[in-house]
């Protein structure tokens, strides 16, 4: 099957917004967790068709995400690490990694395992961000999960 890259796009897109939509939904049904895991992941199959490696790593955040908040800790570690991967890969530091290296931490943390959680966080904080709104946004979720700065 082809799809054409626009199109291709405004699927991830569209489909990265909308489990954003459920990602912030007070009350989700198990339905729409699964609509919200299945989402993410058909998002990141569309941007490993036509984005760059900050898509990827974007989609490949939100997916790791999603399991966090199902509670699939294995999945959001899973993804997480990919993250850090795709980055690595790819020359990215700045927001990708800090929020690969933020996400594994939050998985960890969640396992009780507070001491890799605990380094996790800190790679996180010290991955410097160029982008002042980036490291902004980056230091309220920091400090919202409860970090110690």
């Amino acid at each position: 099957m082809s799809i054409d890259p626009e199109t291709e796009k405004s699927i991830a897109k569209t489909l990265f917004n909308h489990v954003w939509t459920l990602i912030q939904s007070e009350a989700r049904t198990p339905v729409q967790d699964d609509e919200m895991e299945w989402a993410a992941m058909a998002s990141l199959y569309h941007w490993s068709k036509v984005g760059d490696a900050g898509n990827l790593a974007i989609g490949q955040w939100q997916v790791a995400h999603v399991y966090l908040r199902l509670g699939r800790l294995e999945e959001a570690k899973r993804y997480a690490q990919k993250v850090i991967e795709t980055c690595m890969g790819a020359g990215l530091g700045d927001f990708y990694l800090a929020y690969g290296y933020l996400e594994l931490a939050r998985a960890l943390r969640s396992e009780g395992k507070e001491g890799e959680a605990h380094a996790y966080a800190l790679k996180a904080k010290e991955t410097p961000m160029a982008d002042p709104h980036d490291q902004e946004h980056f230091d309220q979720d920091f400090k919202s999960d409860g970090w110690a700065s």
